[in-house]
């Protein structure tokens, strides 16, 4: 097991900077897309704090860290971030709140 490890160690850690690249880019495009960037750090805040988590979870159980399970952090990223667009698009904007509108 350590012998597969040591040698799968530089490739992971090669495509764990394209999972540092796609998080940096779904923070830009939730920036550009909610003009908000107190918003957008929230959302980076929630999907940080999700992946320490996890990773603090995984420790409690397991004594080695495997490889694979790199991929959770990409699938957390990419939940986590789904779920922000779906808050945003779904309460609807200041400008549009009314009486009427809040009390639906």
């Amino acid at each position: 097991m350590d012998t597969k490890r040591d040698l799968l160690l530089g490739a992971a850690i090669s495509d764990s900077k394209f999972s540092l690249i796609a998080a940096i880019l779904v923070f830009l495009l939730l920036l550009s897309y909610s003009l908000s960037l107190a918003f957008s750090l929230a959302v980076v805040w929630q999907l940080t704090a999700n992946v320490l988590a996890s990773l603090a979870i995984y420790r409690l159980f397991s004594e080695e860290f495997p490889l694979l399970n790199l991929i959770t952090f990409v699938l957390l990223i990419a939940i986590g971030s789904d779920g922000a667009f779906i808050l945003f698009n779904a309460f609807p904007k200041p400008e549009r709140v009314n009486a009427h509108s809040f009390l639906k």
